[in-house]
């Protein structure tokens, strides 16, 4: 659960890319806390080993809570600079949040190694519990807020504490008080909230005071300050906006995204709504059926409503925005239960696909906005909405005539975001079969935004005398239009592309990667290739722009593989080179021994990583991804490594799985991205749960396999020298915790499924390090 809930806290005290960070960190966390254990002189009997876990328990319990508070102090960088003490804020910020899994580590290791208790009832517990705590880390975070969830966490491991002290004999009266001190100190900063901890800044920023709602749920913090009075927000104003006043409460999203909420009676005068950028596809549509993808405060419900569409949905899927417009704001914002008005909360994807309904006009403007975009959304934060796949199905939901219509943000300087956008919209209309995908698609800018309408059918005469007579009117610029060739010729060898081919041809770019994105390459956000991080791209990027917040991304990428090396080498290189050599093997056998764990470490966290990566594009967020990817993965690794012990009861049985194993995990892995494109597609209108169903089928198989991995490799290692685990486990951790960096550079910038073929060829090299320790043992080194 703390692993869940720490994701939610990276991502809104930083940019959303670091909230992967909390998987490294558990990891390095609980591996280096398992050291520990592995090096120091075991407990006398069972009872010593329970009262040592509780002792550990309730510092568990206590530093939860206290490294919460730590981390509030420490003020993550969220732009890494040249300044080492950037660095040196982020190492920190990374111990603090790794300090509570140290000592989970530590009581995990104890009850597992040094307990005289049944080793399948103990584990087995363990892993109904890790998975149970996936899932109810989302439903802790449907009902407080974190820092509240933090002290309820803390309480309940130091009811752990107490179960250990029943099970020493000696029941203590502190952990059970320290953990009725924390219950009370939840419930009070629940009730007082904002008030005993709260999380007062927000990407760096300060948040401002006073606040009129203070929300949290699993996707997002929505805070919000009292209604202001004045011009209307407008996302891409025209040159010719009319003077109009307006009351509207300003909400942001994790302190990055901002919507507005807008007060509206019956009479009102709403024409300001069409001199917005964002209106364009209502202009020519709007009178029709439209889906909203993306509610937010309501303002393109509220266009809905200026254009007269006779049936209007809107799919939000946050459910905050939906208490928000149809309980605290439904007076203020006059929306809910118009006539024609449905409100739905699902994700859009997954709407459109289960729907047989079928819309005029199809709106998206700015869904994951610019929180997404200046952080370059490098991982668990991309969704499906933005890929060929999804494209390809918002334009089956459309009406004969119908139109997508899309708005991002757009850089005069490098329009890197509006090229990818229309090669997004090519390749879905060269999909679809349209002979010229340009006479589909019609692209207008204002200020800093772009909106992008693209056609199920060509877009005919009439449409386009009425686009031009709007952009007079409105003052909006068109880039693209069917009848006229684009003055930049980026945009222009892009929409006259006719085959895949042409498309490649016209995307290719040293710096920056505009191929259209795919479910298996969801990176829409993230354009900056790996070759700009040490050529002329830097120089490109600092020019200002979308890009510019990839390269921010990238630096902070690259500063927490330093930080989380340097806590390598702390935590677990240092105690082990301490300890001396001590392990008993011979260095050809040491050599093998170390391959095999550093693989394995390495191996399963590109399949984490990956999978949790893709199955976000199913389910539609990554707090559900990381919860059920988690799950099914822990749960099913947990029962191969139970199943191994009965596989290597028999020396017939133990020489098969040494044959096997590597090969089973490598075919499996190398067949997993072929297997996920042929039954996700086919789950998208799916339930929550049928969807998480699905994934289990995917991943308990794979789970199982990777399981056998661990307990195997310690026998083999047991056989020779059982004072060398200690080194192994230490190994197979740190190339974990660096292995999920390595994930999200492999799958931002060569695919997912990338992933999934590396961790392959990481396990069929399992097959030498094997084959070296099947041999009898070499003397060891004096």
């Amino acid at each position: 659960m703390l692993e869940v809930v720490d994701t939610r806290i990276l991502s809104v005290l930083t940019w959303y890319h670091l909230a992967f960070l909390a998987i490294s960190l558990a990891l390095l966390g609980m591996t280096a806390g398992a050291l520990m254990i592995y090096l120091r002189p075991p407990e006398r009997d069972s009872a010593s080993a329970a009262r040592e876990a509780g002792r550990f328990a309730v510092w568990f319990g206590l530093v939860i809570p206290a490294s919460h508070l730590g981390l509030l102090a420490v003020r993550i960088p969220t732009q890494v600079t040249a300044d080492p003490a950037d660095l040196w804020r982020l190492v920190l910020a990374s111990a603090l949040l790794a300090a509570p899994f140290f000592f989970s580590g530590i009581v995990i290791a104890i009850a597992l190694t040094r307990a005289t208790l049944p080793i399948g009832r103990l584990y087995a517990a363990d892993l109904l519990g890790a998975g149970a705590g996936c899932l109810l880390a989302i439903l802790l975070l449907e009902r407080v807020d974190p820092s509240t969830g933090l002290f309820l966490l803390g309480a309940l491991a130091l009811l752990g504490a107490v179960a250990f002290g029943v099970a020493a004999g000696r029941p203590g009266r502190v952990p059970a008080t320290l953990c009725a001190a924390l219950l009370v100190a939840g419930a009070l900063n629940g009730a007082l909230y904002p008030g005993l901890v709260w999380i007062g800044t927000m990407k760096g920023n300060p948040v401002p005071r006073p606040v009129l709602f203070d929300l949290w749920n699993s996707h997002s913090r929505i805070t919000a300050r009292a209604a202001g009075h004045g011009a209307p927000a407008l996302w891409g104003p025209g040159d010719h906006v009319p003077a109009v006043v307006v009351d509207q409460i300003p909400l942001r999203i994790d302190g990055g995204a901002f919507t507005v909420c807008t007060r509206f009676r019956d009479g009102d005068d709403l024409r300001w709504l069409g001199y917005d950028l964002t209106s364009l596809g209502f202009h020519l549509r709007g009178p029709g059926a439209v889906a909203v993808i993306g509610v937010g405060g309501g303002r393109d419900l509220l266009t809905a409503v200026a254009f007269g569409s006779r049936r209007v949905t809107g799919i939000e899927v946050n459910g905050i925005f939906l208490r928000l417009l149809t309980r605290d704001l439904r007076s203020f914002a006059g929306l809910a239960g118009r006539p024609g008005m449905r409100l739905v909360h699902a994700e859009g994807r997954s709407f459109l696909a289960a729907t047989e309904e079928r819309f005029d006009l199809i709106q998206m403007a700015l869904v994951d906005t610019w929180a997404s975009t200046s952080a370059g959304a490098m991982t668990l934060t991309e969704n499906g909405l933005y890929t060929v796949d999804a494209w390809r199905l918002f334009l089956n939901r459309l009406e004969p005539g119908g139109l997508l219509a899309v708005s991002r943000w757009y850089s005069p300087a490098d329009p890197g975001e509006t090229a990818r956008l229309l090669s997004l919209a090519t390749a879905t209309l060269l999909s679809r079969g349209a002979a010229l995908p340009r006479e589909h698609l019609a692209l207008a800018t204002a200020g800093r935004l772009s909106t992008l309408l693209v056609g199920r059918d060509p877009l005919a005469s009439a449409d386009l005398a009425r686009l031009r007579a709007v952009g007079r009117d409105a003052g909006f610029e068109f880039l693209v239009l069917p009848d006229a060739r684009p003055a930049h010729p980026r945009l222009a060898g892009i929409v006259e592309a006719r085959s895949a081919a042409e498309l490649a041809a016209a995307t290719r770019d040293a710096f920056l990667a505009l191929a259209p994105p795919t479910d298996d390459e969801p990176f829409f956000f993230n354009m900056l290739r790996p070759a700009a991080w040490w050529h002329g791209g830097f120089s490109r990027a600092r020019a200002g722009g979308v890009i510019e917040g990839n390269l921010r991304a990238t630096d902070s990428l690259l500063a927490i593989l330093v930080a989380v090396a340097l806590l390598v080498v702390a935590a677990l290189v240092v105690p082990l080179v301490a300890r001396g050599r001590g392990h008993g093997l011979a260095r050809t056998d040491f050599a093998a021994a170390a391959a095999y764990f550093s693989l394995i470490g390495l191996g399963f966290m590109m399949v984490e990583i990956g999978l949790m990566q893709r199955f976000s594009v199913l389910l539609g967020h990554p707090v559900y991804s990381l919860a059920v990817t988690l799950m099914t993965l822990i749960v099913s690794t947990g029962l191969g490594s139970l199943a191994s012990d009965a596989l290597a009861a028999k020396p017939a049985r133990s020489r098969a799985l040494l044959a096997v194993l590597p090969w089973a995990l490598g075919l499996a892995l190398a067949a997993l991205p072929f297997a996920i494109s042929a039954t996700l597609p086919g789950a998208a209108g799916a339930g929550l749960a049928v969807k998480a169903l699905l994934i289990a089928g995917l991943t308990v198989p794979l789970g199982l396999l990777l399981g056998l991995c661990f307990p195997t490799g310690m026998r083999l290692l047991g056989a020779r020298s059982p004072s060398a685990m200690s080194w192994m486990w230490g190994l197979n951790g740190a190339f974990g915790v660096l292995g999920s960096a390595a994930a999200v550079l492999v799958s931002m910038s060569f695919g997912i499924s990338r992933c999934f073929l590396l961790a392959a060829l990481c396990y069929l090299a399992l097959i030498v390090p094997i084959a070296v320790l099947r041999e009898p043992a070499r003397g060891a080194l004096p």
